[in-house]
């Protein structure tokens, strides 16, 4: 394994949080299911132009992040909802991609235990049960809309 992967994989996860807390409690969950669901059924985060995979993104967490913010009654701006979304695509792929590098060996979970995100995801990192069970139930809904959709797709 080499050293200097998870000093990068740190710069990436640094900084404070951009958020009030009222906010950055209710992303979590919302960044959990994106990077779930991407993770059966979307790109290898290692895979992709981070940039342009993060603006693909955010526009898919608007609705979840604009009914946990209503749920909330938190009121923002437009622009703070589109910031709110771009910065947790930004965290999804992260999450994502330093899962990858965790899989293929290039870093060990111990390696970035010291992190704040790795606290916030650790079920994630650490393949839970609760968190396989989400994503085998994310994996059954999405074979059963292909099926689904192949089966109207016959009919016409």
């Amino acid at each position: 394994m080499s050293h200097g992967k998870p000093k990068r994989y740190e710069m990436w996860m640094e900084g404070k949080d951009p958020f009030p807390p009222e906010i950055s409690r209710l992303l979590p969950r919302i960044i959990l299911e994106l990077a779930l669901t991407e993770d059966v059924t979307g790109p290898w985060a290692s895979e992709v132009v981070g940039d342009k995979y993060i603006a693909e993104l955010a526009p898919r967490l608007r609705g979840p992040v604009a009914r946990a913010l209503s749920e909330a009654s938190i009121a923002v701006s437009e622009e703070k909802l589109a910031r709110i979304c771009q910065v947790s695509a930004s965290e999804t792929f992260v999450i994502r991609r330093l899962n990858e590098a965790r899989i293929e060996g290039e870093v060990l979970v111990r390696d970035f235990r010291h992190l704040p995100l790795y606290r916030t995801y650790q079920d994630y990192f650490e393949q839970s049960p609760e968190v396989v069970a989400k994503a085998f139930g994310i994996a059954i809904s999405a074979a059963a809309s292909d099926c689904a959709a192949r089966r109207n797709n016959e009919k016409n």
